[in-house]
C-alpha cells in the first residue's frame, strides 16, 4: 500500500517494542508518509543524517508511538 514499514527488528531489546509491519511514520520531524515511493527509495536516507532517532511509527489503525533510537555501530567477526 506504498507505506513505509518495519521489515525486521533483529535487536531483541526492540523486539517487545516494535514488530514486523509498524508503519514508519516520521523521522526526526519528517513526516515520511507523503512521499513517492521513489524519492523514499532513491532519495537520501532520513535515518543516516543523524545518530539519534526519533521515529514515529503506526502499529494498527490509532495505535501511535515514538521511540528515541540511537544508532550503534556493529562489529562482526569470525
Amino acid at each position: 500500500d506504498e507505506k513505509l514499514i518495519v521489515g525486521i527488528v533483529w535487536d531483541e531489546k526492540l523486539k517487545s517494542k516494535i514488530q514486523f509491519g509498524d508503519q514508519i511514520l516520521e523521522v526526526n520531524g519528517k513526516d515520511l508518509t507523503e512521499l513517492d515511493f521513489c524519492d523514499l527509495v532513491l532519495g537520501p536516507s532520513q535515518f543516516k543524517k543523524d545518530d539519534l532517532l526519533n521515529i514515529k511509527f503506526r502499529r494498527e489503525k490509532d495505535s501511535i508511538f515514538t521511540l528515541e533510537l540511537k544508532k550503534e555501530k556493529m562489529v562482526f567477526s569470525d
